[in-house]
């Protein structure tokens, strides 16, 4: 069954919200926004020091995903750092 950190940006730093500690694969990532432009970084790890996953960027009043048919896996955990944030921002890992 796949479950979903998600996160609904409205300040910056906005940093590892919803972080997952131990194991997963992840099998995607989507950023949405509203009234302001914004990047979101997915680090393997409990801080933005681990791995990069991946990283999205979406304008004003947009989106960018990422669906990965070979699950990306994580040893240490799955932590999500918000670039930039504005109203209306809303990330989403899904990972198993």
């Amino acid at each position: 069954m796949a479950r979903v950190l998600h996160g609904l940006a409205t300040s910056v730093p906005t940093e590892g919200a919803d972080a997952w500690t131990g194991r997963a694969m992840i099998t995607g990532v989507f950023l949405t926004t509203g009234a302001g432009a914004s990047t979101i970084s997915v680090y393997d790890g409990i801080d933005n020091t681990g791995t990069l996953i991946c990283q999205l960027s979406a304008a004003i009043d947009d989106n960018d995903g990422e669906e990965f048919t070979i699950p990306i896996f994580c040893e240490t955990g799955i932590y999500v750092q918000v670039g930039t944030a504005g109203t209306g921002i809303k990330w989403f890992v899904y990972y198993k």
